[in-house]
Parts: structure tokens; sequence; C-alpha cells
């Protein structure tokens, strides 16, 4: 039970060091925090020669990035779905059939 806790204040430990090291330049959340680099360079000091310690660090950057392209594919995926809102693109396949059936409405009058 007690290296349990102790596993779990670890795991709090690293994953705080990656949140201050993650929002240290992120201008958009309006964070400032001039602690960053000392958080990554804390956490790549723990990931040498302790293999423990690596695995975890590496998992919890993993799982940031794969987060980070999730919420990428997300914000594409609307932003497509916005285009095709206004109508076929230019160089589809639909808008140059639409292209093709107008200019064989103007050729027959």
């Amino acid at each position: 039970d007690g290296k349990q806790n102790d596993d779990d204040v670890k795991l709090i430990l690293l994953t705080l060091c990656h949140w201050m090291d993650s929002t240290s330049d992120n201008t958009s959340s309006s964070i400032k925090n001039p602690n960053g680099i000392l958080a990554e360079t804390l956490l790549d000091a723990l990931k040498e020669g302790n293999e423990s310690a690596s695995e975890k660090i590496c998992a919890i950057r993993k799982k940031t990035r794969d987060r980070k392209r999730e919420i990428a594919e997300e914000r594409r995926n609307k932003a497509l779905k916005g285009m095709n809102a206004f109508g076929p693109m230019t160089g589809s396949s639909d808008a140059s059939s639409a292209s093709l059936r107008a200019s064989s409405l103007t050729d027959n009058t």
C-alpha cells in the first residue's frame, strides 16, 4: 500500500512537471510560465539512467502528443465542414460537373 502511494506521488510529480513544461510558451491560453524550461530539464535529467522514470515520462509525453493530434484533427474536420457549407469546392468532381452542366445550358440557348 505504501509503495502504491509512492508510485502515485511520483506519477503526479512527473505529470505536474510535464504540464509546466508544455505550458511554458502557451500563448493561446495566456499562461505565462517561465519555469517550463526548468521542468523540461528536470524531466530529461530524471530519464537518464532510470528506465522506470523514462517509461513514465515518455508515456506522459506521448499521451499529450496524441491528444494534441486529436484536437488538430477535430479542428481540421470542423474547418473542412465549414468550407463545404459554401458549396462544391473548385476542382472537385461536383464543381466540375456543375460547371459542365451550366456551360451546356448556355450553349443550347
